[in-house]
């Protein structure tokens, strides 16, 4: 048996795709949502704050409006597409990273 023969790959799990991501969470009022979370927890101008699963990127980019210096981290590489679109659009600096 070799370590390729075991080796879990992480990305074989991925449900979205360009076509799903295109159409995620579009209608619906998630930056209010995660606006509303983000003031419950307090969250600061100068916070670092770490979107782990960042999906779309509404959470990091509200957190970043708020201040805070955000890092996005996603597995799938056309939901860190969409949260770059997502922080262009809105006019913050949010650093997208790959990972699982």
């Amino acid at each position: 048996m070799l370590a390729r023969d075991w080796y879990y790959n992480e990305r074989r799990q991925i449900g979205l795709d360009t076509a799903v991501a295109s159409i995620y969470n579009t209608d619906d009022d998630s930056d209010l949502r995660a606006r509303a979370a983000l003031t419950m927890l307090g969250v600061q101008r100068g916070w670092r704050v770490a979107d782990i699963g960042c999906g779309n990127g509404v959470l990091a980019c509200e957190a970043a409006i708020m201040g805070a210096d955000v890092d996005a981290i996603d597995i799938a590489p056309a939901m860190l597409r969409l949260a770059e679109i997502q922080a262009r659009d809105r006019k913050v600096a949010v650093r997208t990273r790959s990972a699982g």
